[in-house]
């Protein structure tokens, strides 16, 4: 219990009773069997296969900070919560992030704002126990009501209303945190509470690499899915993979630009394949040096940018 504060203890403890609810109520019957279906699908071969090796590379990542006396074993609660929820649900947003251009960019500096600072400087100190468990289902239920209100504009006055509950919540901890900093430093001013500020953003700065790889391999995976139905032949079809991975390597943009022209031509020969290839460097090299490069007629190059 000494490694959770009182708003994590609160939080487990309101977690424990609905689940002691959910799990004996005769109520929540079909709450059961609808989580027992998820937990299938969850327990399939990809999920777990990806999982293994997320835990694999940041078991890596971890020992590999540790040896730089980056990491120490009282970073093991905030290790465990990062990969429960960055860590393991970046996973399931490789699409999301596949359209997010500047998303590796922005997960730096999202990790440098000022915001993310006080953030973790309110969340340092927490209230009495007895208070932290009071004010988790009620920040849950405004949390809840406002999400429900922003998917209606007749909810906008609602809406206006919870926010300004939030904000006043946020006014209120910010005071108590000053509050405390000016009487108990001592307990902010620690190594631990230095480690506890750094060693998230850099599990999420080193995990960054593992995304994109696994964003790259999706896309090939997509790709090469897509190419049993718009290349009969099973040798040309080989023959494009090997191209593919040779060509284009780590560009995944220059992969999909090339999947969507293979869907359009009929590829019957080597030859074939190979003007799809030429097809995607022209539309690219007419894309960068437009005034020198001719475009054929019969073909505009796409609008996405490698």
């Amino acid at each position: 219990m000494d490694i959770l504060n009182n708003r994590e203890i609160a939080i487990a403890i309101w977690l424990l009773i609905i689940s002691v609810y959910i799990y004996s109520s005769s109520k929540m019957a079909d709450v059961r069997t609808a989580f027992k279906r998820v937990l299938s699908a969850f327990f399939v071969r990809q999920i777990i296969s990806v999982l293994c090796l997320m835990v694999a590379y940041m078991a890596i990542v971890i020992y590999w900070l540790a040896e730089l006396d980056l990491w120490n074993a009282e970073q093991l609660k905030n290790t465990v919560f990062w990969c429960a929820s960055v860590g393991f649900m970046s996973m399931f947003k490789l699409e999301q992030f596949k359209k997010d251009k500047s998303f590796f960019r922005h997960s730096v500096l999202d990790n440098l704002k000022l915001l993310a600072i006080l953030q973790f400087v309110v969340g340092v100190y927490t209230f009495s126990l007895w208070i932290e468990v009071l004010l988790v289902p009620v920040l849950a239920l405004i949390a809840a009501m406002l999400a429900i209100a922003e998917t209606d504009k007749k909810y906008h006055q609602v809406k206006v209303l919870l926010e300004y509950c939030l904000s006043l919540f946020g006014i209120v901890l910010i005071a108590y945190t000053l509050y405390m900093l000016t009487t108990k430093f001592g307990e902010f001013g620690k190594e631990k509470t230095a480690y506890d500020f750094f060693v998230p953003p850099l599990l999420t700065l080193c995990y960054l690499p593992f995304v994109y790889i696994m964003l790259v391999y999706s896309s090939y995976e997509q790709v090469f899915i897509r190419l049993k139905f718009s290349i009969k032949n099973r040798f040309n079809r080989y023959v494009a993979k090997l191209y593919a991975i040779a060509l284009f390597n780590l560009r995944v943009n220059l992969l999909e630009r090339w999947s969507y022209q293979v869907a359009r031509v009929n590829i019957e020969s080597h030859s074939d394949l190979v003007d799809t290839f030429k097809h995607v460097f022209k539309v690219r090299s007419s894309e960068r040096n437009p005034k020198e490069v001719p475009i054929e007629q019969g073909w505009s190059p796409y609008k996405a940018k490698d």
